[in-house]
């Protein structure tokens, strides 16, 4: 999962709040 998330956060490295939510959305499904 972390890879998945490195990967989402990487074109959104600079909205961190957004990374952090996009990764909770992953971990939910």
């Amino acid at each position: 999962m972390m890879t998945f998330a490195m990967i989402t956060g990487q074109p959104m490295a600079k909205d961190k709040p957004a990374t952090t939510t996009s990764v909770s959305s992953f971990k939910t499904d």
